[in-house]
């Protein structure tokens, strides 16, 4: 960072002339740099002979990839083990699954996931690190070298971008970030072109073209970046309104209807046909209707503009800039007035849009990443902002000002302030969600570059030593690294896990990570020990049962056990009665989570130290199913340093051996059974029930004494006692399975 403060901005001479060795390998450099550090955590990812993905949505879209390299062209749109017993269609768009299952398909043999797997997770960080490159072009271009190196070497570590592209982080968010950055980058070039009255036709159309090529994959990518577009066409449409000549207005029109026409034809074959069951046909949360409305209705009104203003008989009524503002405000009023009559399910779209910014609907609001950035657990704190986006987010505010401010006399002025904007909606977005801090950490690295070597040149610019220059240039970098240090403070750890490793060391695991760990291998735990069921690779055969966890940890089990989830990590998104209903059990009592297990189709249940603590959480979790006549202990994971006890559970919901017998009336009849769990461990199922007036009892057994899951190691036989007396009896497991009913002894 002294380097880029105080060597590279030397003279202003240097910045303009300079053309040496150093300057070509500036970006390459860089590369290395912001590659290097979104690699740091592979010793968190690559854990013995397994791959253990960062973020729990990781493991969906491996589950996408996976299905594209069996059945490409066909991709997975409707899931059976989603929203299970239903299914759902999956609301994120294919593109980027699709895109890495071509992209590795050559290393893909024999239906084995494993190299894939190997060769996926470095995606995030070689599409990170582009970014970071990309930043110092847009930097380049705009501000100068000197500036494209210190906002560059600020997003190369900043936590908030290098969070979405670290190893492992198998996610659209990295391709986002890059296309969001492609976005803007090609509309300040375009709008740069446009202010300049440019004869060059071919050259501006050619620009907006890419642009609509850029903006029409990103929303391939992600609906949600319905924003990015929305701020790249606001700043178009000012400067359509805004441009003094009548000649550069039809440009500036023409140029909005190509370029949306161009997006609207990319975009239509893959969202127009779309149906979704629990949203609007126009609605913007996914790919529908709404994304070729949004272009088409643009293109119109640019045609629209275009065919008023050239129109013979109407040359002297668009001669002036208010006339011009006037008619296309009015035709802006027409083409959106009448829209919804057209279409009336576009007022819907703005409530989805809403609803999913605002964070009114429930689920999003429990999803971390939706939660506002001075959120921690509940209560306000810095902690999050500062790790993510350093100290430089306090001065993000008087910087991005002082920019505005100081750069206004530019001649692409409107190219600036189309910078400013999108940065200052970002910071205001990101400010409501967490999710926004990777692609506003492009915007805020830029600025802070700015700041810092506008701040550099101020306080050298009377200074005629070179030691002196280089004195504030030290002092400078040492208020840098201040501000970064709280985000510099985030790759401790897995420095020095590298160290241990070289050092021969075991490696140290943050708790989340021995978390993520364990379930890891409960979930593999899961696809070797239950019975295998239809639909993972062929969406047309049902599954034969589901399986109930916290719906944090749907997409694990999904991928790595290969099993279908009641809930999952899309929340309600996919069906909101199953998703209450799925939740509803874990608060229930036994026999009414019984009866909604059995609607379910549920057959295993994944409790764990992290779920939620309700009733029948507490029940499977802290008493091992001890007293549940349906519930069996089936697989516990192993200790960790961090837990005392076990991290996760997993239950069988069985129908149970019903046991009849005779004994006085209110008597208690007790069924005990010693076994002992995987980790070798002994417990105790105890269950008991009282007789009746007619002196009848009647229990069920979970376990079977012969033909258990070897999993459980049972005694082989059941106590069965009540006021003194003692009998034994034997259960099989066909009898646990298929409920039959079992004579008990009499007292």
């Amino acid at each position: 960072m002294a380097a880029s403060l105080s060597g590279s901005v030397r003279t202003e001479k240097a910045v303009q002339e300079g053309s040496g060795r150093g300057r070509k390998l500036a970006p390459w450099l860089i590369f290395v740099l912001a590659f290097g550090v979104r690699g740091l955590q592979w010793t968190s990812v690559l854990v013995a002979d397994r791959v253990v993905l960062f973020g729990n949505d990781a493991y969906y879209h491996m589950r996408r990839i996976a299905y594209a390299l069996e059945r490409l062209p066909e991709t997975l749109q409707f899931d059976p083990y989603v929203n299970f017993p239903q299914g759902a269609k999956v609301i994120w768009s294919p593109l980027f699954d699709v895109a890495i299952a071509l992209l590795v398909r050559p290393f893909y043999w024999s239906s084995d996931l494993a190299v894939v797997e190997r060769i996926v997770i470095w995606v995030p960080p070689i599409l990170g690190a582009t970014t970071v490159v990309v930043v110092f072009f847009l930097a380049k271009r705009t501000f100068g070298f000197a500036i494209a190196v210190v906002s560059s070497l600020i997003l190369s570590v900043l936590s908030a971008h290098v969070w979405y592209s670290q190893i492992g982080f198998v996610d659209h968010h990295a391709a986002v970030s890059l296309f969001s950055t492609l976005l803007l980058a090609s509309a300040m070039d375009l709008v740069s072109d446009l202010v300049s009255a440019s004869d060059h036709r071919r050259r501006i159309f050619a620009k907006a073209a890419l642009m609509a090529i850029v903006a029409a994959v990103l929303l391939l990518l992600w609906p949600g970046a319905i924003l990015y577009l929305v701020l790249v066409e606001i700043g178009l449409l000012l400067l359509l309104l805004t441009r003094n000549d009548r000649e550069e207005a039809l440009t500036v029109a023409r140029v909005l209807a190509f370029a949306n026409a161009i997006s609207f034809t990319i975009v239509l074959p893959f969202t127009a046909f779309n149906d979704w069951p629990q949203w609007s046909e126009f609605s913007s949360v996914v790919l529908s209707r709404f994304q070729p409305w949004f272009f088409g209705v643009l293109a119109i009104y640019g045609l629209a503009c275009t065919a008023l203003w050239q129109h013979p008989r109407l040359v002297d009524a668009t001669k002036t800039r208010r006339a011009r503002t006037t008619q296309s405000l009015a035709l802006g009023v027409l083409v959106l007035g009448a829209s919804p009559l057209i279409f009336p399910d576009l007022l819907q779209a703005v409530t989805d849009a809403w609803q999913w910014l605002g964070q009114t609907d429930d689920f999003q609001y429990m999803v971390n990443e939706s939660r506002p950035l001075f959120l921690v657990q509940n209560r306000l704190g810095v902690e999050i902002a500062e790790l993510r986006l350093s100290r430089f987010l306090y001065l993000f505010l008087p910087a991005v000002l002082a920019l505005a401010w100081i750069e206004r006399e530019r001649a692409d002025r409107a190219t600036l302030f189309l910078f400013v904007g999108w940065s200052v909606t970002l910071c205001v977005v990101t400010l409501l969600q967490k999710r926004f801090f990777n692609t506003f950490s492009v915007a805020l690295a830029i600025t802070s570059g700015w700041a810092c070597v506008w701040a550099y040149r101020a306080m050298t610019k009377r200074f005629a030593t070179r030691r002196k220059r280089q004195l504030v240039g030290a002092m400078l970098t040492i208020f840098v690294l201040w501000l970064l240090w709280p985000t510099l403070l985030a790759y401790a750890p897995a420095l020095d896990n590298n160290v241990r490793l070289v050092r021969g060391e075991p490696v140290q695991r943050r708790p989340h990570e021995i978390r993520r760990l364990v379930l890891h291998r409960a979930a593999e735990w899961m696809r070797g020990n239950t019975p295998e069921t239809s639909g993972f690779l062929d969406t047309t055969r049902e599954p034969e049962y589901g399986v109930l966890a916290s719906w944090d940890h749907g997409h694990m089990i999904k991928y790595l056990a290969r099993r279908p989830t009641v809930l999952g990590n899309f929340g309600d998104d996919v069906g909101v009665t199953n998703f209450a209903r799925g939740r509803q059990v874990f608060s229930s009592s036994p026999k009414e989570a019984a009866k909604l297990l059995e609607e379910l189709r549920v057959r295993y249940l994944v409790v764990g130290a992290d779920s939620e603590k309700r009733r029948l959480h507490s029940q499977l979790y802290l008493r091992n199913g001890s007293g549940m006549e349906r519930f069996r202990l089936l697989y516990e994971s192993t200790l960790t340093e961090t837990s005392k006890r076990p991290n996760f559970k997993v239950f069988e919901f069985v129908k149970g051996a019903v046991v009849t017998g005779r004994a006085p009336a209110g008597q208690r009849v007790t069924a005990s059974l010693p076994l002992v769990n995987n980790l070798g461990e002994p417990i105790v199922f105890r269950v008991s029930t009282t007789a009746d007036t007619d002196q009848n009892y009647r229990f069920r057994l979970p376990y079977a004494n012969q033909g258990s899951p070897e999993a459980i190691r049972p005694d082989p036989t059941y106590l069965i006692s009540s006021s003194g007396e003692r009998a034994r009896l034997s259960i099989s497991e066909q009898q646990v399975q298929t409920g039959a009913q079992v004579p008990g002894p009499a007292f």
